[in-house]
């Protein structure tokens, strides 16, 4: 593999593994399991459909077949009968690597949109695909997990909570906890069988 330090796991519609180096090697890696080794794909200056940028954070297949990578300098589509990546900066008028332009999470939901969360108050988006441009949400936040539930609602967790999609108004509200009366700080989200979400923070598991 590229890269020791692993940052992100995926399995595709193939039941392909693959894994997005973290480290100073980085880069994305599918793993051929005849040969037990890795095909690794790199970001090459010299190359201008290469990887965008070598750390991996997250990766999703759409319905059409095409790899949407998250990396800490943008957006990248994979086209991997060419070899070649596709480039989407939300931010681009943000040149440092590492701020605004990470992205964390990335989800295609029901109805065919694909959402895009970035961390560093980068907030929520949604790509047009044919047009190249995001359509914003949740400005000001950082968003690092994205989540269609089986309702089909989405869920969107951010620095300073969990935020649930309200397609009638088109815009999120905050959860706040009955308890407590605040938000649910949130990293990372899953729905299980029972139809219940559970919310992970720096502190607690809900």
């Amino acid at each position: 593999i590229s890269d020791n330090n692993v940052f992100m796991l995926y399995t595709d519609s193939k039941n392909r593994l693959w894994a997005g180096g973290a480290g100073n090697n980085g880069g994305l890696n599918l793993f051929n399991p005849e040969k037990l080794n890795f095909t690794v794909y790199k970001h090459d200056p010299k190359v201008s459909s290469s990887l965008v940028f070598d750390v991996v954070i997250c990766m999703t297949e759409d319905k059409q077949g095409n790899f949407w990578i998250g990396t800490v300098n943008g957006l990248d589509k994979l086209d991997q009968a060419k070899g070649a990546f596709t480039h989407y900066k939300i931010f681009p008028s943000d040149s440092i690597i590492g701020r605004k332009n990470v992205v964390a999470s990335i989800l295609e939901d029901n109805q065919n949109n694909l959402w895009v969360g970035n961390a560093n108050t980068g907030g929520l988006h949604i790509l047009d695909r044919k047009t190249g441009q995001f359509k914003d949400y949740l400005q000001g936040h950082t968003v690092l997990s994205i989540l269609q539930d089986s309702d089909g609602k989405i869920w969107a967790g951010a620095d300073d909570g969990l935020y649930g999609y309200n397609s009638g108004s088109d815009n999120f509200s905050l959860l706040i906890d009955p308890a407590t009366g605040i938000g649910f700080n949130s990293i990372g989200l899953v729905e299980d069988n029972q139809n219940n979400l559970w919310i992970t923070s720096n502190n607690y598991l809900n």
